[in-house]
């Protein structure tokens, strides 16, 4: 019974230490190679439904403005300002979910590890970060 508290005790060290950064790369736990391709691909799924779920949005909103438009002398300016602010939503997901589909894909060459399919390169990886951090702000303003 000790020896089982005291395995999950140096678990949850190890996974504080992994999180704060303190642990060394050589010390991190190595996932198999089967476990890294299904991490790697795991996030497509969602990426792939939130990338429809923004398109039939930007879609929906681009129909109702040009509808509006050519119905309307004087379009409602509190539905013009929301439908805009839709759009800019709906476009910035898409672009967010998109780099998350492309998961381990921008990551550099030389960072590759055993199951990840990393094939960018710095270049890559920024963009990808940048896709995904405009994504995670404009859902936040």
């Amino acid at each position: 019974m000790a020896t089982s508290n005291n395995n999950t005790y140096n678990d949850a060290i190890s996974i504080s230490k992994m999180l704060t950064g303190l642990m060394s790369e050589a010390d991190m736990p190595l996932f198999t190679e089967a476990q890294q391709k299904a991490l790697s691909f795991c996030p497509k799924i969602p990426a792939a439904l939130s990338i429809l779920g923004s398109s039939a949005l930007c879609y929906h909103v681009v129909r109702e403005i040009r509808k509006r438009q050519l119905t309307t002398i004087h379009p409602n300016i509190i539905w013009k300002i929301s439908s805009h602010l839709n759009l800019g939503m709906g476009i910035a997901n898409f672009f967010a979910a998109l780099a998350f589909f492309f998961t381990t894909w921008p990551i550099p060459r030389e960072l590759r590890r055993e199951g990840n399919l990393a094939i960018g390169t710095q270049g890559t990886c920024s963009t990808q970060g940048f896709f995904i951090q405009l994504g995670s702000m404009t859902a936040a303003m």
